[in-house]
């Protein structure tokens, strides 16, 4: 599985959710236990491969969003790390302190959010189309 560092679930809880949902059943049959499991561990491997594989790919990757009509813009990358922000110089007034924080904060937040979907875009390619990021969120 691919988390982030800052994920709400570990690598571990992941495989173990995903085991939990790919051994339904198994062991109701007779016979062939230990050949699934043993398909099974080789999936995990090989997920985790792939897992590390979109890491460095998403570090590699930025998302920015813009906001205040482009007054302020934020750029994150793909490990939900800050990696700039560009503020107008129109908009650096100190009478206007609490309008450029709350820009700040919008721009922040907006720049996240695209990270969360590009995350989400590069997890659906592994996990082919399950919703890893429904999954976060519900154990947030």
């Amino acid at each position: 599985m691919l988390y982030a560092p800052d994920s709400k679930l570990s690598l571990s809880a992941f495989v173990f959710l995903w085991l939990k949902n790919v051994c339904k059943g198994v062991g109701s049959e007779k016979g062939g236990i230990n050949q699934k499991m043993e398909n099974i561990f080789k999936q995990v491997q090989q997920m985790t491969i792939q897992m590390k594989k979109i890491q460095n790919e998403l570090a590699k990757k930025s998302v920015t969003a813009s906001v205040g009509g482009g007054m302020v813009e934020v750029t994150a990358n793909g490990q939900k790390e800050i990696i700039s922000i560009k503020i107008e110089k129109e908009l650096i007034n100190p009478k206007e302190k609490q309008m450029l924080e709350d820009l700040v904060c919008a721009g922040v937040n907006a720049a996240l959010a695209k990270t969360n979907e590009l995350v989400g875009a590069e997890l659906t390619k592994l996990t082919g189309g399950m919703n890893i990021l429904g999954l976060l969120k519900g154990l947030g």
